[in-house]
């Protein structure tokens, strides 16, 4: 697995000395979602998949040096293993980069049932819609989802990291998935996470903001001139807030 580590080093450092020689972009991110927590050494989260159980906060660091060396003003983009969730930037007493100018993302589906409602297994709960969606003994609020992101908090609080929520989202078929983005924007801003984008507009049904069923097929389609979705009307709100 070291070749792979390699591999992705050369690879990355190609990319952003492209990047830079283009005058494009501003950050660059090293991993998006890595992997899942298979245990963990002296504080750091080992990758299920290597390389050579090196972690994923080593990997990252080898890469951002390397890029450091290229492009020494560039903003990286850092994430924590498990799918850049908030609570596993806290198990193992994970640590930031020793980098300047390193931002950490987080993407943000809780609770994961609620979110994912249709896919990977999961069932939609038409009868149970957000908020109070119920799951072994938890109604889910707005209060339940806050109580998720503070894990994410604990880690600024404790760093002074800056946070990127690079992806939040909830099926279109769920009720209840307008109040849940509402709700989740609004506590993205209450925790001063300046830094945020919605997933994914314009592609996936489930995450489309301007999906939605026809009443003559009762399949899903986008929008049409004049029509639009109760999700995309809570997203054009917080977007607006954020030119004000």
């Amino acid at each position: 697995m070291r070749t792979s580590a390699n591999r992705f080093v050369r690879l990355f450092a190609a990319g952003v000395a492209l990047l830079a020689s283009a005058g494009a972009a501003e950050e660059a991110s090293l991993l998006d979602r890595p992997g899942w927590v298979r245990t963990c050494d002296k504080g750091q989260l080992v990758w299920n998949d290597g390389p050579d159980g090196k972690s994923v906060t080593l990997l990252q660091e080898k890469g951002a040096k390397v890029v450091r060396a290229i492009d020494p003003d560039r903003v990286l983009v850092a994430s924590a293993t498990g799918g850049s969730s908030p609570g596993n930037y806290n198990a193992c007493d994970m640590r930031p980069l020793p980098l300047k100018d390193v931002i950490y993302q987080m993407h943000f589906y809780a609770p994961f049932f609620l979110t994912h409602a249709g896919l990977y297994g999961t069932q939609l709960l038409p009868d149970d819609p957000y908020p109070g969606t119920e799951k072994r003994g938890t109604h889910w609020t707005k209060k339940e989802v806050g109580d998720v992101m503070d894990y994410m908090n604990d880690f600024v609080e404790r760093w002074g990291a800056q946070i990127y929520v690079g992806e939040f989202s909830c099926m279109s078929k769920q009720p209840g998935a307008a109040q849940w983005l509402d709700d989740v924007a609004d506590l993205i801003e209450a925790h001063g996470y300046k830094f945020w984008t919605f997933h994914s507009y314009g592609e996936f049904y489930g995450w489309n903001l301007e999906s939605i069923r026809d009443e003559e097929t009762g399949k899903l389609r986008n929008i049409r001139d004049g029509e639009t979705t109760d999700r995309l009307e809570v997203m054009k709100k917080h977007w607006a807030r954020n030119r004000e």
